[in-house]
């Protein structure tokens, strides 16, 4: 899905994924993927406007894999992502942290063509069924 640099973006995006969550029937994941998505589709909008200007572009893909649901957000610039170590009154740079205790993993990748990719992944969570017994229940 591509979307216009714009603070909406996060919005537009968190819609689509929760639609394509209901889809893939993972309904239980929406909370999380939305929540990291929104973190890069930011990041990637901040990114893209002060590389590529006003007119540029963010991608969002969403993948139902094996391993479960890929999100990955692409921006035109080049640099990599960052984790800050926030202070306690900081009002930014928690992002990626949230990102990475959200993901089951998560990084990046340079595009051939300029810009990066980054990524997280988010396993299903297993049924009741699908649960370990522990052996005292």
């Amino acid at each position: 899905m591509k979307l216009p640099a714009l603070p909406s973006a996060a919005r537009f995006g968190r819609r689509f994924a929760r639609r394509q969550l209901r889809l893939w029937e993972l309904d239980e994941l929406a909370e999380d993927v939305e929540l990291v998505i929104s973190e890069l589709l930011t990041n990637a909008v901040r990114a893209a406007l002060s590389s590529a200007g006003p007119l540029s572009q963010v991608l969002l893909r969403l993948r139902l894999t094996p391993a479960g649901v890929h999100v990955e957000v692409s921006d035109p610039d080049p640099t990599p992502p960052a984790p800050a170590a926030p202070t306690d009154l900081a009002e930014a740079g928690r992002g990626l942290a949230l990102v990475a205790a959200l993901s089951e993993e998560w990084g990046y990748e340079r595009l051939a063509t300029g810009g990066k990719t980054v990524w997280a992944r988010h396993a299903p969570r297993p049924t009741r069924a699908e649960r370990p017994r522990h052996p005292l229940s």
